[in-house]
C-alpha cells in the first residue's frame, strides 16, 4: 500500500501480534510518494519478527492490495483504494474488490504475485537505520511545504480560526433548542454535553445571544473560572469580566467568573436579581448545599446547566433542580461519532500473572508494582505507543501509595514520570501538566484527582491500571485524552484487564451500552457490533477477552439495588413514572429485567415506588405478569402487535395468507401455550375462569367481552400496551441488523421453551424433552440444540459434537441409536422428508438457558453413519454420526466465540 500512518497500523496491530504468535509469516510494501508515510509507523511495524518491511522510495507509488494465502492452498485478494491508514479503514469512502481463488487456478493472482515480487526485488530495505534518515526528509518537507496528512487535525472547537469565532454544527442545534425553551416560557435549561464538546463556548454563544445586562459563571475551581473567562473574552472581548474568587472579589464587572465557595460565602453581598443570567458549569455537583443556597439565593431571568455526567449514583437530582428541561444532549459516542473528539483505539491487555496467579481484586499490594508487573506495563505501553513517537500519557491506578511507588520504578527505567495525588496542591499539579505538555514528562500517574475538570489535549495515551468499578468513572478517565490537539489524529488507550469481578464494565463503558443485557454485552466483545463510532477501533486479546466472559457470566447483572438505582435516575430525568419504552428509546437497562426480578414491570415500580399508587386485582396483575413476561418478550413481533392494535385500534386486521400463524398467536396469547397456575390454587388460570382474551372474526382479532372488560381498567390498560409496544420494538430492532428464517431471528437466542412456541407447538412440552432434539408432534419440524463445551458430563451423553468448518457441524444422535432407528429417519432423509431442523447452540453452560439460533441445517450427501461412543462402563453405545450443512455460514466472529 501507498501510505502508512501510525494511526493505520494502531487499528490492525492486535491483530498483528496474533499472527506473530500464530508464526504467521507477511511483507508490506510501502512507499516515501508525497511523503506521506509516517516514520513512526515503520517503527511500529518493525516491531513485528514475522513481518518483512520495504520501501519505494524512487517512483510514484499509489498501488493498493492486499493479499492472504489460506490454509486451504487457496487465495483472497483485495485491490482498490484503501491505504493503511486509520480514516481509510474506518470511515472514508473506499471502493475494494475482493477476489478469491484456488492456488494457480486464477491468472490474476499469479500476476500479482508476479508484480508484487518485481516491485519488492527493487525496494528498499526498512531498518532503523533507513527510519533516521527518513525522518530528516519528512520533517523537512512538512516545514517546507505542510503536512499532507489526510487525516487531519482540527482546532479548538468554537474556533473556526484564531481570531474568528462561529458556533460548530453541535453548538447551532444547542443554541436553537435553548431558544425554543425559552420561548416556551421555561427559565433553566440543562445542557448534556460529552467532555471535549465546547460547552463553554456553547453557552457564551448563547449568553451572546440573549445579552443580559449582568451575568454569572459559576465553576468549583479557580483554574476552571480563568479558562472559561478566556473563552468568553475571545468571543464578547468588549465585555467588562473578572473573577470572583480568592482574593480578587471585585463584583462591579458585568460578568463575574466565580468559585461556588467565593459566591456562597458573598452572597449577602448581592441582591437576588442582580444576574439576567447564571451558568453552572459541572452541575452534577449541584446538589452540595453550597450550590443550593446560590441556586436559592438568585432569581435569574435564565439559569444554564452544564454537565458531562447528570447520571450520578450518589442521589443528585439534577434534573429536578432544572424542571427536566433538556435543551441539548450530545454523548461520549455521538461527539465521536461527529468528530468533535479524537478518536480512540482500544486494547484490552491481560495483566500478568505473578507467581502464577492471575490478578484480582484482592491481589496484595506489593505484587502491584512487582518489578515484573511494571516492565509488562512498560511493554505494552510502549508496543502500542502513540500518535506520534512522544508519548503524553495519564496512568490511572488504585491507590495513592501504587501510584508513588509506581512512578519511582517508571524513572528507574528510563521513563520520566510523576505521581500525582490529592494531597498534591493546586500548583504542584499545574507544574506538573505543564511538564507533561512540554514533553518532560512521560506519564503523569494519578488515583482519581483527573476524572474530570482537567484540560490536557496534548494527551495521546491512557494506561488503566485498575478494576474498573464504575462506566461513568472509565469514561471521563477515559475522555482525558480525547480532546483535539494539534497533530494529535487519535488516543491509545491500554486496559490491563485481569479477574475483576466488574471487568463486564468494559464493554459498557466502551460502547455505551447500559442495557447490561448479558447477550448484548458478548455480541459486543465478539465484534458482532455495528455501533462503534467514528474511527475508533476495540481490541482484547484472547486471554483478556475471556476474563470479561467469565464475569458476564458470573455477575448478577439485575440485583435489586442496581434496578432500583437505574429505575431511579430515568425517573428524575423525566420528573414522572419511567415507561418500559422509555427505558427502550433513552438506551437505559433493558427493561425486560424489571419484568424478571418482579414477575411485571408494574409489580417492580409498585415495590420501589411509594408515589406510584398502583392498584390492580390479583388475577390482573397476574395476568399482566404473564403477558409481560411469556408474551411481550421480544422473542415475536405478531402477538405485541396484536395487543397493540386491539388496545389501540380496536381490532387487529390480517389477510388470508396470514391465518396460520395469527391462529398459533392466538394461541399462545389465551395462555393456552404454557401451564400457568393461579398463585391461588393449582388450577391454571384459564382453567379457572375458562379464559379466552382475543379470537378471530373474520378478518380481524378482536378482544373478547371478559377482555374488554380487564382492559377498561387504565393501570393494566397501559402497562400492557407499554410492554408490547416495547417488545415490538426490541424485535424490529433486532431484525434490522439480522434476517428472519421463519419466526427466529438468525444469531438470536432462544430458549427451549422460545423455540417450541415460534415452531407453533401445541404446548410447552420442554420438561418433556430429553436430550439435544425432539421431533414435533406434527412431525414438521425437529429443533437440535447443543452445548459445545460440555463440562462433567458422564461419557454415556458426552456426545462428541464439533464444528468442522463455519458451514458445517459433526453431530451425533442419542446413544442406543443406529441409522434404521425410526425416531432418525426423517432427520436422515431431509430436506425431502419435509422435515426443518433448525438449529440452536450455546457455548457452555455459564451463558444460561439460552441457545443462538445459527439457522437450518440439512445432512450432507453420504455424511450419515453409524459410529460407537463410549458408555463409561468400558463398553460402547451405539450412535449416529452427522455432518451439517448450514443453511447460513457462521459469521467469522461468533464462530470464533464459541470454539475457543
Amino acid at each position: 500500500m501507498a501510505f502508512i500512518t501510525t494511526s493505520g497500523v494502531a487499528c490492525i496491530i492486535e491483530q498483528l501480534k496474533e499472527l506473530e504468535a500464530a508464526g504467521v509469516q507477511g511483507r508490506i510494501l510501502t512507499s516515501t510518494y508525497l511523503n506521506f508515510t509516517q516514520p513512526e509507523a515503520l517503527r511500529r511495524l518493525l516491531q513485528f519478527r514475522n513481518l518483512e518491511l520495504r520501501i519505494e522510495t524512487k517512483k510514484a507509488f499509489h498501488s493498493k492490495g492486499y493479499l492472504f494465502e489460506l490454509d486451504n492452498g487457496g487465495f483472497d485478494l483485495v485491490l482498490g483504494s484503501s491505504n493503511l491508514t486509520q480514516s481509510a479503514l474506518t470511515t472514508n469512502i473506499e471502493l475494494n474488490i475482493k477476489l478469491e481463488a484456488l492456488k494457480f487456478q486464477d491468472e490474476l493472482i499469479q500476476d500479482y504475485q508476479t508484480d508484487f515480487n518485481e516491485q519488492w526485488e527493487q525496494a528498499t530495505v526498512v531498518d532503523e537505520s533507513f527510519i533516521k534518515s527518513y525522518i530528516e526528509l519528512y520533517d523537512s518537507y512538512k516545514r517546507n511545504y505542510g503536512s499532507l496528512q489526510l487525516e487531519e487535525s482540527s482546532v479548538a472547537y468554537g474556533a473556526s480560526s484564531a481570531t474568528e469565532f462561529r458556533p460548530n454544527a453541535m453548538q447551532i442545534d444547542a443554541l436553537a433548542s435553548l431558544e425554543k425553551l425559552r420561548e416556551e416560557g421555561s427559565d433553566k435549561g440543562l445542557i448534556i454535553s460529552a467532555t471535549g464538546t465546547g460547552k463553554t463556548f456553547l453557552s457564551a454563544f448563547d449568553v451572546k445571544r440573549v445579552g443580559p445586562k449582568r451575568m454569572l459563571f459559576i465553576v468549583h475551581r479557580r483554574t476552571i473560572a480563568q479558562k472559561s473567562l478566556e473563552s468568553y473574552q475571545a468571543i464578547m472581548p468588549e465585555i467588562d469580566m473578572a473573577l470572583y474568587s480568592g482574593s480578587g472579589r471585585d463584583s462591579s464587572s458585568d460578568y463575574l467568573f466565580a468559585t461556588i465557595q467565593s459566591i456562597a460565602n458573598d452572597l449577602e453581598r448581592f441582591d437576588p436579581n442582580t444576574f439576567d443570567y447564571i451558568v453552572i458549569d459541572e452541575t452534577h455537583r449541584a446538589e452540595a448545599a453550597t450550590y443550593h443556597r446560590v441556586m436559592s439565593h438568585f432569581k435569574p431571568l435564565f439559569l444554564l446547566g452544564m454537565t458531562a455526567t447528570p447520571e450520578r449514583t450518589d442521589g443528585v437530582h439534577v434534573f429536578s433542580l432544572f424542571d427536566h428541561n433538556i435543551a441539548y444532549e450530545i454523548r461520549l459516542h455521538q461527539a465521536l461519532k461527529e468528530d468533535m473528539l479524537v478518536p480512540f483505539h482500544y486494547y484490552g491487555v491481560t495483566d500478568l500473572a505473578i507467581d502464577g496467579q492471575q490478578i484480582d481484586d484482592h491481589t496484595e499490594f506489593k505484587k502491584l508494582t512487582s518489578p515484573e508487573r511494571i516492565q509488562h506495563i512498560l511493554h505494552f505501553a510502549n508496543f502500542y505507543g502513540a500518535c506520534d513517537s512522544i508519548i503524553r500519557g495519564l496512568v490511572f491506578v488504585s491507590n495513592i501509595d501504587e501510584a508513588v511507588i509506581m512512578s519511582v520504578q517508571f524513572n528507574e527505567a528510563g521513563i520520566p514520570a510523576l505521581a500525582l495525588t490529592g494531597k498534591d496542591s493546586h500548583e504542584q499539579r499545574q507544574k506538573a501538566i505543564k511538564q507533561l505538555e512540554k514533553g518532560d514528562l512521560r506519564y503523569i500517574i494519578s488515583v482519581d484527582i483527573f476524572n474530570e475538570g482537567v484540560d490536557i489535549p496534548s494527551v495521546n495515551q491512557v494506561l488503566m491500571l485498575r478494576p474498573t468499578q464504575s462506566a461513568i468513572i472509565f469514561v471521563q478517565q477515559l475522555g482525558r485524552g480525547l480532546r483535539k490537539s494539534e497533530g494529535k489524529q487519535y488516543l491509545t488507550v491500554v486496559d490491563f484487564i485481569a479477574n475483576y469481578k466488574n471487568s463486564y464494565l468494559v464493554p459498557v463503558a466502551l460502547y455505551g451500552d447500559t442495557s447490561y443485557n448479558k447477550d448484548n454485552l458478548r455480541k459486543l466483545l465478539v465484534g458482532e457490533s455495528q455501533g462503534l463510532p467514528g474511527a475508533c477501533t476495540i481490541d482484547f486479546d484472547r486471554i483478556a477477552q475471556q476474563q470479561i466472559f467469565d464475569s458476564i457470566n458470573q455477575s448478577n447483572l439485575r440485583k435489586f439495588a442496581d434496578l432500583k438505582l437505574d429505575y431511579k435516575l430515568l425517573k428524575n430525568v423525566l420528573g414522572r413514572i419511567p415507561r418500559m419504552m422509555d427505558f427502550y428509546s433513552m438506551g437505559k437497562r433493558d427493561p425486560y429485567q424489571f419484568v424478571e426480578y418482579s414477575g411485571s414491570y408494574l409489580e417492580f415500580v409498585a415495590k420501589v415506588d411509594s408515589d406510584s399508587n398502583l392498584s390492580l386485582t390479583d388475577f390482573k396483575r397476574e395476568l399482566l405478569g404473564y403477558l409481560q413476561k411469556f408474551v411481550n418478550d421480544t422473542k415475536r413481533k405478531l402477538e405485541s402487535d396484536i395487543l397493540i392494535d386491539i388496545i389501540k385500534e380496536g381490532a387487529y386486521y390480517f389477510s388470508r395468507r396470514e391465518k396460520a400463524q395469527i391462529q398459533a398467536a392466538i394461541h399462545v396469547v389465551n395462555l393456552k401455550f404454557d401451564f400457568i397456575r393461579h398463585q391461588k390454587s393449582d388450577m391454571r388460570i384459564s382453567e379457572k375462569l375458562n379464559l379466552e382474551l382475543v379470537r378471530l372474526h373474520g378478518d380481524k382479532v378482536v378482544a373478547t367481552e371478559e377482555f374488554s372488560s380487564i382492559l377498561s381498567d387504565i393501570t393494566f390498560k397501559e402497562f400492557l400496551l407499554d410492554s408490547a409496544q416495547y417488545s415490538s420494538s426490541v424485535f424490529a430492532q433486532k431484525l434490522s441488523k439480522s434476517q428472519l428464517s421463519g419466526d427466529f431471528i438468525l444469531h438470536e437466542k432462544y430458549s427451549r421453551r422460545d423455540i417450541l412456541r415460534l415452531l407453533n407447538w401445541d404446548k410447552n412440552r420442554n420438561s418433556a424433552i430429553l436430550g439435544g432434539y425432539r421431533m414435533s408432534p406434527d412431525h414438521t419440524n425437529c429443533p437440535i440444540w447443543v452445548t459445545y463445551h460440555k463440562d462433567q458430563v458422564e461419557d454415556s451423553i458426552n456426545y462428541a459434537d464439533e464444528f468442522l468448518s463455519p458451514s458445517r457441524f459433526r453431530w451425533m444422535s442419542r446413544s442406543r441409536r443406529t441409522t434404521s432407528s425410526k425416531e432418525l429417519k426423517p432427520i436422515i432423509d431431509a430436506p425431502e422428508s419435509r422435515v426443518r431442523l433448525p438449529f440452536f447452540i450455546k457455548k457452555d453452560d455459564n451463558e444460561g438457558i439460552d441457545y443462538y439460533y445459527l439457522g437450518d441445517v440439512i445432512p450432507v450427501p453420504g455424511s450419515v453413519k453409524d459410529s460407537t461412543m463410549p458408555d463409561g462402563k468400558g463398553g460402547s453405545l451405539d450412535v449416529v454420526k452427522f455432518d451439517f450443512e448450514f443453511e447460513h455460514k457462521v459469521p467469522d466472529e461468533l464462530y470464533s466465540y464459541l470454539i475457543q
